[in-house]
């Protein structure tokens, strides 16, 4: 008997990346995980290279201070 299998549904590929971030033992802290397809818009999960926006740290401390104050959580995070 051969068994078919499906191909998974949309919010479970839209998952793989983080499910591959969280459970795979050779994903480090820091790393970007991403669709190997082209231009990463599609694909299995594999480490990409983030955007040169992504990696500028006075961006990253405007939305994480926008986000606190949106959501009214505060974490004390050193500067």
């Amino acid at each position: 008997m051969f068994t078919r299998l499906r191909p998974p549904s949309r919010a479970e590929k839209g998952a793989l990346n983080q499910l591959y971030a969280a459970v795979q033992p050779q994903a480090r802290s820091g790393q970007f995980i991403g669709p190997d397809g082209r231009n990463e818009s599609k694909g299995y999960p594999t480490l990409v290279q983030p955007a040169e926006s992504a990696k500028n740290l006075d961006t990253a401390r405007r939305l994480w201070d926008l986000s606190e104050r949106l959501t009214g959580v505060r974490y004390g995070l050193p500067d």
